[in-house]
């Protein structure tokens, strides 16, 4: 027991620590870069050890020399960056004030804030009560356990997977949970369904105080974690299981949020935050890249005709941290001839005539079926009301994470006529589970959209000579 709790503090300090020292020179709260910096680790320690074992070779994981020396290295690097750190005498601070409106709270609003505390916790009491439970999904054990525990047995190496049936699936989930497996010893499934739990958590933090940070009042903040939480039943179940899927969901959904951010506040550390996150999370899904790509080009039309452009270097620097992962896999799928999994395997003939009956009726129809299920989807919802709001509000945020979360459900559609099966095609096979990536774009828009303007800092209380000067309130917020 005692073996298993250190190695559970070991893997969970090795994954944060990975993600905080990077996060060093973004200027954030010290809350929002502490949980920020779980789920970078999470996705960028496996990215790196992957691609240590791809070049070197040398095992990363396991009991042998090459996991240990790889532990060692790892933990002494994390501690001296973090010693620099507290020593250093580098400024602390964000680029503005945040307005929290807790001065003029009333009786009301203090109900309200604690009905919305309340949903959370039943909602992560209700996680541990299903993690604990024998709650299992297929893809949980045919894909990602497996080769988890793969991995964990050949000490990380990288191609052990490339004859397997989904070997052109990334490995960034199946990493982290081996590297878990690394510090306790063994392939425990029981352990494995607790690192989606912790990722989620670190993620509703990261969305209440970016929110918070970036202006917008923490009522409506909290609001926007209860929405995150709430929005699907899906939300629960995917936290329940070891599914790469839900790691995906977190990660794509801060890169979103930051990116929206950016929009309203034109913040570099926002723009860069959103590049350096998307990017890790095209090694979490197969179709990662495809949804990166149309991302950035939306991201792009809201940014249109704004007065405040992206820089060349911001430009360039953004689309490095977005293609370095998604070179990397692809070329490594490439070398090593790694073409099964989720990949076209119609022709354009079949494809055509797929458009026509019984298929595109059929699929449109289970489509429908899925979308429209306020019981399980409530957060749907709110996407109507989103589209016939924007022509009014007219906000760069909301409009681009509306016109994302629009473009996700025409997107699944071609998808269904171009990779899967008939069969699968015209039962929309799946759809539940790839829509979860969705719903929390449509509940921080809906959030964005009714906090209003949000800003921090008040025109006719603040001279603009003197913004500059009181925007450096502490990081320890």
């Amino acid at each position: 027991m005692a073996t298993m709790i250190v190695g559970w503090l070991l893997f969970v300090f090795t994954v944060w620590g990975t993600g905080f020292v990077v996060l060093r020179p973004f200027s954030l709260w010290r809350t929002e870069r502490m949980a920020l910096g779980f789920v970078v680790g999470a996705t960028l320690l496996p990215f790196l050890l992957f691609l240590v074992n791809t070049i070197t070779h040398v095992s990363v994981l396991g009991g042998g020399k090459g996991g240990f020396f790889t532990t060692i290295l790892l933990i002494i690097v994390i501690f001296l960056l973090l010693f620099l750190e507290v020593f250093s005498k580098r400024k602390k601070s964000v680029g503005y004030h945040a307005t929290t409106g807790k001065g003029a709270a009333s009786p009301f609003i203090g109900v309200i804030r604690l009905v919305l505390w309340l949903s959370l916790v039943v909602f992560f009491y209700l996680v541990v009560q299903g993690v604990t439970k024998p709650i299992y999904g297929w893809d949980e054990f045919s894909y990602w356990l497996y080769a988890a525990k793969l991995l964990f047995l050949s000490g990380g190496t990288s191609t052990v997977l490339r004859h397997d049936l989904y070997s052109s699936y990334p490995l960034g989930f199946p990493y982290l949970v081996a590297w878990c497996y690394h510090f306790i010893n063994t392939a425990s499934v029981s352990a494995a369904k607790w690192i989606s739990p912790i990722i989620t958590l670190a993620t509703m933090v990261v969305i209440n105080r970016a929110m918070v940070r970036s202006g917008v009042r923490s009522l409506y903040a909290l609001l926007g974690v209860a929405f995150f939480a709430w929005g699907t039943y899906y939300m629960l179940y995917y936290n329940w299981v070891a599914f790469g899927e839900m790691i995906y969901v977190d990660t794509y959904s801060i890169a979103a949020l930051y990116a929206s951010l950016w929009l309203k506040d034109k913040r570099t550390t926002d723009f860069m935050l959103a590049m350096l996150v998307l990017g890790l999370s095209t090694f979490l899904r197969v179709d990662g890249a495809y949804i990166a790509i149309f991302t950035l080009v939306i991201l792009l039309v809201s940014n249109w005709k704004s007065k405040q452009e992206i820089t060349l270097k911001q430009g360039v620097s953004g689309i490095a941290l977005v293609a370095i992962p998604v070179v990397a896999w692809y070329l490594f799928r490439f070398l090593f001839h790694l073409d099964s999994g989720w990949v076209t395997r119609v022709s354009l003939a079949i494809i055509i005539t797929r458009l026509h009956p019984p298929v595109l009726p059929a699929l449109l129809q289970s489509m429908w079926v899925t979308i429209s299920n306020v019981r399980m989807y409530p957060i749907d919802l709110f996407l109507p009301l989103l589209i016939i709001a924007l022509p009014f509000a007219r906000r760069r945020d909301v409009f681009f994470l509306t016109v994302v979360s629009v473009v996700q459900l025409v997107y699944l559609m071609v998808a269904y006529l171009t990779v899967f099966t008939t069969f699968e095609a015209m039962h929309a096979s799946s759809l539940p589970r790839y829509m979860l990536r969705n719903d929390p774009l449509i509940a921080l828009a809906f959030t964005l959209l009714i906090s209003g303007k949000g800003l921090g800092v008040h025109k006719k209380s603040t001279p603009r000579k003197k913004k500059k000067k009181q925007s450096s309130p502490s990081t320890s917020q």
